[in-house]
């Protein structure tokens, strides 16, 4: 059970506990998995294979280990198996004449791998939908060139060649979800001047025709069964290119008129395609939406003119534990990085995987109302937007339209003169119910002290009593931190977030001292029951003061300036025993780090403050955790360096052991 579901059904359970109290369920964000698609992976004339995520981005090399794998051959060939936990991949010894190739099995991660058997020429393997066989091509003897599919079981056993193939040669085997095996034969005697599509049912003792398919080297099942893709090389060039046709038969469909060559491999999804097209020095892979006349996206190069042509999906959420990334996140300006934030965070609305549940919304030009706005955007599952006081900035409409349902709730930050009530009408207007939580001046103090009072009880639940808001129940958690400045108050928002009832709250002390509304909220809390944090040197000294008594009872989080306070902060334990995810934002300024901390706090991550020159040492050991899944990096590289960037993620992964990410849309994470 993932650490948030475990909060959220705490956090049911918390309520449903209280007299008189109703248990709702929370949308988590990351109780469904993010991906349909998994990773890519293609050859190229090395010992392993490239892998990157399905935009092309965070290229690294797999390199097969274990079962006395050397790393001389060069992998021709790799698919990964039905489920996406492991790799079939051939190797050949173009050096070594008289060396055949070789089929091997491994970890989709390239561990644990080992040899099944050897053949000259073994290339293009591809799983049976059970996961228990394996079929390939073979030349039948050394130095012949003729090619025959074989099939063999993964343990090793049961080699055997496919029936109806003497005097033919075979090329591009694929795998439909029933089983069915369908391959290009070109015969000996035969009167087609190009390959004919065969069709193999396992059980049975010869082949049939694949009408659907005209002739082609190269053919792929959809992962439903419905469909074959397959390169039209052999009608001239008006109407050469990439098809796809039904696989009972009918009309078939012109993808591209690109010069399209190589493997043809579905997306797992069924909605698109990957296909080779040639370049002067090697090969470029691109993704192609299986519909007419789609455009090429070209998503990978292949430099090496020697490499095969071979490329395999991943399925569903990718279970190779792939490099690390450092992403940096970080538009024109705050609006756009706190836009940007979000794109990381969530997918659309009804796609499935990180769905958000609601949305904050501030003033984009000073920091007072939104000091506590983080932990309440991370506690209710969704992200912390910045816009003008006057009106709603254009791409927080969209972003709040892409990832919301219709009818949840928006929450708008400060009164009707840090925000205007023209921003509530423009979020009504987009089909989302408004709430302003503020200090009003009535039920909370008409200033940024009031509207975290707020904000608290917004998180807790609350009731109006003659007049006024009564808690429905108590905080399990709350962080002090001054009001007069930001840093603290966003390290101790993304800390907030972790409570495991999902009532952990920022209250706001006025420096060293708290003013009187804010000491009469703390005073009705039993610090043996709700766990008090003070975080920074102001906050602690303020509650020291007005609480003598509770001496031994809170928890001081307090250093010498704002990078060792984000230092105790994330290593006080409230993030557990390890991190998923850290923040890192500058310390100069608070826009970033206000949107950061609300998102990194709801991938159970600190938020490290970062100066012209990085991170702290004090703040580089956190990253020496071991398990760390990722950083992210909030802000342009004029706010957080590029050389901040590399020293945190060598810290966290390893030099060079990890990949940089920017502006990654709703990245697969740890």
């Amino acid at each position: 059970m993932s650490r948030r579901m475990s909060r959220t059904l705490a956090s049911a359970g918390v309520l449903a506990a209280a007299a008189g109290a109703v248990a709702f369920t929370s949308t988590s964000a990351q109780a469904a998995p993010r991906f349909t698609n998994g990773h890519i992976a293609w050859v190229g004339n090395t010992a392993g294979w490239n892998e990157s995520a399905t935009d092309g981005s965070g290229v690294h090399t797999v390199t097969p280990t274990g079962g006395g794998y050397d790393g001389t051959g060069k992998v021709t060939g790799v698919t990964y198996s039905p489920d996406g936990t492991k790799v079939a991949f051939t190797v050949a010894f173009p050096d070594t004449a008289d060396k055949p190739g070789e089929l091997w099995i491994a970890d989709a991660s390239g561990a644990n791998a080992h040899r099944l058997i050897g053949g000259p020429n073994l290339r293009q393997p591809s799983w049976s939908p059970d996961g228990s066989k394996l079929y390939f091509l073979i030349n039948i003897a050394v130095n012949q060139a003729t090619t025959h599919v074989d099939v063999v079981n993964v343990d090793g056993s049961g080699l055997a060649e496919l029936p109806g193939q003497a005097n033919c040669t075979a090329y591009s085997p694929t795998v439909a979800p029933s089983g069915r095996v369908a391959f290009e034969q070109s015969c000996l005697g035969s009167t087609s001047q190009s390959p004919v599509a065969m069709a193999y049912d396992p059980g049975t003792t010869a082949l049939r025709k694949l009408t659907a398919v005209r002739g082609s080297y190269s053919i792929s099942y959809s992962p439903d069964g419905r469909w074959i893709a397959y390169i039209d090389s052999f009608s001239g060039p008006t109407l050469s290119g990439l098809y796809i046709a039904p696989a009972a038969g009918g009309s078939r469909i012109q993808v591209s008129a690109a010069n399209v060559g190589g493997s043809l491999t579905w997306a797992p999804d069924g909605t698109s395609l990957l296909a080779w097209t040639t370049s002067t020095t090697g090969g470029v892979l691109n993704k192609v939406a299986a519909k007419a006349n789609a455009p090429l996206v070209p998503i990978a190069n292949q430099t090496d003119v020697r490499a095969a042509g071979q490329a395999s999906w991943q399925i569903g959420t990718s279970t190779a534990p792939a490099r690390p990334t450092a992403d940096r996140i970080g538009g024109a300006d705050r609006v756009e990085t706190a836009v940007r934030a979000s794109q990381w965070s969530f997918d659309a609305t009804g796609t499935g995987g990180r769905q958000a549940a609601t949305a904050v919304i501030t003033r984009s030009d000073t920091f007072a109302d939104a000091l506590a706005g983080n932990a309440l955007a991370a506690e209710k599952d969704g992200p912390l937007f910045m816009t003008g006081t006057t009106e709603l900035d254009q791409r927080v409409k969209d972003e709040l339209v892409r990832i919301l349902p219709h009818g949840a709730t928006v929450y708008v930050l400060g009164g009707t003169r840090a925000l205007s009530t023209d921003i509530d009408t423009e979020v009504a207007a987009l089909g989302f119910r408004v709430a302003r939580v503020a200090g009003d001046g009535q039920a909370y103090a008409d200033d940024r002290y009031g509207t975290a009072q707020a904000i608290a009880d917004q998180i807790t639940g609350y009731s109006m009593v003659g007049g006024g808001p009564v808690p429905t129940t108590a905080p399990n958690s709350v962080f002090v931190a001054t009001g007069d400045n930001y840093p603290d108050a966003l390290a101790a928002g993304a800390a907030a977030a972790q409570d495991p009832t999902s009532t952990g709250v920022v209250m706001l002390s006025a420096g060293n001292s708290l003013l009187p509304w804010t000491q009469d909220y703390l005073a009705r809390l039993d610090p043996k029951k709700t766990h008090v944090y003070t975080v920074g040197g102001q906050a602690t000294t303020a509650v020291a003061k007005a609480f003598p008594n509770w001496k031994g009872l809170t928890t001081p989080l307090s250093g010498g300036d704002r990078f060792e306070t984000a230092y105790k902060v994330a290593t006080s334990g409230v993030f557990g025993s390890q991190l998923d995810e850290v923040g890192i934002a500058t310390a100069a300024n608070w826009p970033d780090a206000l949107s950061g901390g609300a998102l990194i706090g709801l991938q159970h991550g600190p938020l490290l403050l970062s100066d012209k020159n990085g991170l702290t040492p004090q703040e580089l050991s956190v990253l020496r955790q071991p398990g760390i899944g990722g950083l992210a990096v909030f802000g342009g590289p004029t706010v957080v360096s590029d050389q901040a960037l590399s020293g945190a993620a060598d810290t966290a992964f390893g030099a060079g052991g990890w990949d940089k990410g920017l502006n990654r849309r709703a990245p697969a994470l740890k």
